[in-house]
């Protein structure tokens, strides 16, 4: 389905392109669409995880510690795929984000972890 965030917007957290606060629920943009159908979610302090429906993986927020994934440590203001997820060998099915790190199982039983 679509994806809906609000509350404190700073590093880009909520996934609006913006680091504005959102006092109501406000849709992400290009969530819910066929390509981008939201599947779950995990909510860490200063980031966010999406899984698609299709098992690709999706992070926004602080980067520091490479948390969000994409071997940098660079913010991301809107919903990014985490590089090769989703295909036939990293279809994700599950993720956890804590503080400073995230985790996901793929639907083969691997489990990833990085940050």
């Amino acid at each position: 389905g679509a994806l809906y965030s609000w509350g404190a917007g700073q590093w880009g957290r909520l996934g609006h392109g913006d680091e504005a606060n959102r006092l109501v629920p406000t849709r992400v943009a290009n969530s819910g669409n066929a390509c981008t159908r939201v599947h779950s979610v995990a909510a860490g302090s200063h980031h966010c995880l999406a899984v698609t429906s299709s098992g690709a993986l999706y992070s926004w927020g602080a980067g520091q510690w490479g948390r969000l994934g994409h071997g940098d440590e660079a913010n991301r203001l809107v919903p990014t795929r985490v590089a090769n997820s989703g295909n036939a060998c990293t279809r994700v099915h599950s993720v956890a984000a804590g503080s400073h790190h995230c985790l996901a199982v793929t639907s083969s039983g691997a489990l990833y972890s990085w940050g």
